[in-house]
């Protein structure tokens, strides 16, 4: 074990041992210090430090999944899971640093694998924490002391625990129309410190269990919250709309229509949706909308953080340029093209050139048919120094930012004609410091507001629907004019502009998974204008059946000791 910490002063995430260790008792998530899961909860001041502690396990630096590309938490997740395996972002730099198995799904193939590992020990991080605070709530509510401050860092815990399980669902749980109406296996739920009587050997739960031990939790929440009357501080911390934001997302996972419209209406109410302005100005704190983020500060990060491999100025893309930081997928980019759309401002797409220039993305003297870099021959390192310049005047000059793709742009300015661009390159995101440093979105207004155009869609509320696109777009095209499709038609474009105002925040993989479809990245072809920006080496359609129907093995570290376990996994879910 390299190094434990100790978080918010008190919880301890105890990573390092969750993963070190050579025995079934991988997940017992022991505090850093001599208090047991009894005297955890027995006052304010213990209880905010271990609800803390918990919270802001979601974005830090573990020392022992380092080596696995700067593993963070919640940021790392969303974005190798959700986005890497998708079809929205092109992201060779997750491809080309040993992510290669993530991009083309490999780590799907066996349970032996580190990106099952890091799915399967992560989520159940936080609810080892969460079940040590949750151990003494019986006592507290018999003595009654569960109420105020108390009563609002319980109900954290039930929240913390619920978004754990909601992860572990999404990746290891069937979806829905998979699920024999809810029976199929799932995950192990967890709900005891592991200290307390409960079993090391523990059998696979159904998706019904799971989703209904989340509801229960999330209920529980909501309750406290509500006995509470507190308030928090921070907006890492967790809060009752983001109980009702988790209740929205988990009744997606069992098509309960009714219930995420009701609890996505009910998160988004209190929020307003960001301005066109608000959206291009750098993504990276926290704003009308965010309903629940990560730290802004990257303290301790360094180059874990997320801005350092994936915001548009940060050291990965700036220093090692030949990896960029993400482009979108231009076949969903053409869908959704609009010059009056300020989402369409934040990449480098062939429509923001002349004729004679936009060709040249389709040509390999120009465009590298392996990495779809763009600076190549003589055609683009002026345009795009130039471009690079008008956005950063736009963005981070008046801040003093780091410039996009060239970390070296205030000593040298010619050193952006050493930097290369890719094809359809993001400037959505940006860091604030050498590091990148910078909040991460985890929940959104708008997200809440496309959750309830979405389940409308299926509850035949179509106004709804209609209100809710309304309410995102006027704020992101200039001259948005109301849609007045219905059915099945409004749903698919519901889902087109979830996609597009969710970009690069995680979700692409896990929505394709629920919503049943096959995910289809077009290749990039010689002198082909029509052609796609995905390289052939990752230009793939994967089927809705392919890899055990997207569900991810149970990792060797719990096949190893769990013997109620062991039998009901298998080992390669390769498609047939």
């Amino acid at each position: 074990m390299k190094k434990q910490y100790i978080i918010g002063g008190f919880a301890a995430v105890a990573m390092a041992l969750a993963v070190t260790s050579c025995s079934n008792d991988y997940l017992d998530l022991e505090p850093v210090s001599n208090e047991n899961s009894e005297s955890i909860p027995d006052n304010v001041s213990k209880m905010r430090a271990a609800a803390y502690g918990t919270m802001e396990s979601m974005y830090r630096q573990y020392s022992t999944l380092y080596d696995y590309m700067w593993f963070n938490g919640e940021p790392w997740y969303s974005i190798w899971f959700g986005e890497s395996m998708g079809q929205d972002e092109n992201n060779y730099f997750v491809a080309g640093n040993t992510g290669y198995g993530f991009t083309n799904w490999d780590h799907m193939s066996s349970y032996g694998t580190w990106g099952a590992y890091i799915a399967w020990v992560y989520p159940y991080g936080i609810v080892g924490q969460a079940n040590y605070m949750i151990a003494g709530e019986e006592r507290l509510e018999k003595e009654g002391e569960l109420k105020e401050e108390t009563a609002f860092r319980m109900a954290q815990a039930h929240t913390m625990r619920a978004h754990a399980y909601i992860r572990l669902h999404q990746m290891f749980g069937p979806r829905w129309v998979d699920s024999a109406n809810g029976e199929v296996s799932s995950v192990i739920l967890r709900s005891a410190a592991p200290d307390a009587n409960q079993p090391s050997d523990m059998a696979v739960s159904s998706t019904n269990e799971v989703l209904k031990f989340i509801y229960d939790d999330l209920d529980r929440a909501i309750e406290l919250y509500e006995i509470s009357e507190f308030g928090r501080t921070y907006n890492w911390e967790t809060d009752i709309t983001v109980a009702y934001g988790l209740y929205a997302r988990a009744a997606l996972l069992k098509n309960d229509w009714v219930t995420a419209e009701k609890y996505a209406h009910l998160a988004a109410e209190e929020y307003e949706v960001m301005t066109a302005s608000d959206y291009k100005s750098g993504f990276n704190s926290p704003n009308s909308e965010w309903m629940w983020s990560s730290q802004e500060s990257a303290t301790g990060l360094y180059y874990a953080s997320f801005g350092a491999s994936f915001a548009c100025n940060g050291a990965y893309p700036c220093i090692w340029g030949n990896y960029g930081a993400g482009a979108v997928d231009y076949t969903l980019y053409k869908k959704m093209q609009n010059s009056n759309d300020v989402r369409c401002e934040l990449f480098y797409t062939p429509d923001k050139e002349g004729r004679a220039l936009r060709a040249k993305f389709w040509n390999s003297d120009d465009c590298s048919s392996s990495t779809m870099n763009l600076n190549r021959g003589e055609n683009f390192p002026a345009r795009l120094q130039e471009f690079c310049k008008n956005i950063y005047s736009q963005i981070g000059e008046g801040k003093r930012w780091v410039f996009p793709y060239c970390g070296d742009y205030f000593e040298n300015a010619l050193e952006i004609y050493e930097t290369y661009i890719p094809f359809g390159a993001q400037f959505k995101f940006w860091g604030t410091d050498n590091y990148a440093a910078g909040a991460f979105p985890f929940m959104r207004a708008s997200e809440m507001l496309l959750i309830e155009a979405e389940a409308a869609c299926h509850n035949g509320n179509y106004t709804v629907a209609q209100d809710n696109l309304e309410k995102i777009n006027k704020n992101r095209i200039s001259g948005y004019v109301k849609t007045s499709k219905t059915g099945d038609d409004l749903l698919e474009e519901v889902k087109l502009n979830r996609r597009w105002e969710l970009w690069g925040e995680g979700f692409s993989w896990f929505d394709f998974k629920r919503w049943n479809e096959p995910i289809v990245r077009d290749a990039w072809e010689e002198d082909n204008l029509n052609s796609g920006n995905w390289p052939d080496s990752y230009a793939k359609k994967f089927e809705v059946t392919d890899f055990n129907n997207w569900v991810w093995p149970i990792p060797r570290l719990e096949v190893d000791y769990n013997k109620l376990v062991a039998g009901s996994t298998h080992e390669s879910v390769e498609p047939e």
